[in-house]
């Protein structure tokens, strides 16, 4: 899995020596890496911003994967969903809204669900549940 960096470089899902996965800075060369995220659990699905200024991706937690943003080089981490399995962000291009894939599981029934959320300070979310 690997995003677009602005500068070309690209971010993309790799395992740490502990065998975690994380997100990586890498050099289209592939001569510099940055790791991005130190997570106990596991980060994958890295979608930049096109500002080039924030980094949305998914965070796998004990009950699915959780949906998180960041400064582009990691920094000031922030859960935006925690329940549910959060899958692909995608931001819009002026990058002030982000969409993703949303499943939730339930005993009784699964759906699926596209959900947006305008960034930084909205707490508008909308979602279009398919049953």
């Amino acid at each position: 899995e690997l995003n677009t960096y602005p500068d070309h470089d690209v971010v993309l899902s790799h395992e740490d020596p502990n065998g975690i996965l994380q997100l990586y800075r890498k050099s289209c060369d592939g001569i510099h890496s940055k790791q991005l995220t130190q997570s106990k659990s596991g980060c994958r699905m890295p979608a930049c911003a096109p500002n080039g200024e924030r980094l949305a991706y998914g965070e796998q937690t004990n009950n699915g994967i959780a949906l998180c943003i960041s400064a582009l080089d990691g920094t000031n981490a922030v859960t935006l969903v925690q329940e549910g399995v959060n899958l692909l962000p995608c931001w819009a291009p002026d990058s002030t809204h982000l969409i993703w894939l949303k499943v939730i599981l339930t005993r009784i029934q699964g759906y699926f669900s596209w959900a947006t959320r305008e960034l930084p300070d909205s707490q508008a979310e909308f979602l279009c549940r398919r049953n």
